[in-house]
């Protein structure tokens, strides 16, 4: 059985491949196939968080200096 990051890392080169076929026969990607809204995952929401928190907390140890 596979790891789960080593099946994350298969589906991850598959959809790429699929989006470079779809691009390479200049077509889009069928309505149905579309990622709902509340299926979509927010994998860069932590760093942003973590982004958002340090200019917060660089801006207070300005403002103190």
């Amino acid at each position: 059985m596979m790891s789960r990051p080593a099946v994350c890392n298969i589906n991850l080169v598959a959809a790429g491949f699929n989006k470079l076929g779809l691009m390479t026969r200049q077509q889009n990607l069928p309505k149905e196939q579309w990622t709902k809204h509340e299926e979509d995952k927010f994998y860069l929401e932590p760093y942003l968080k973590e982004v958002i928190w340090e200019r917060k907390e660089r801006r207070m140890d300005e403002e103190i200096i």
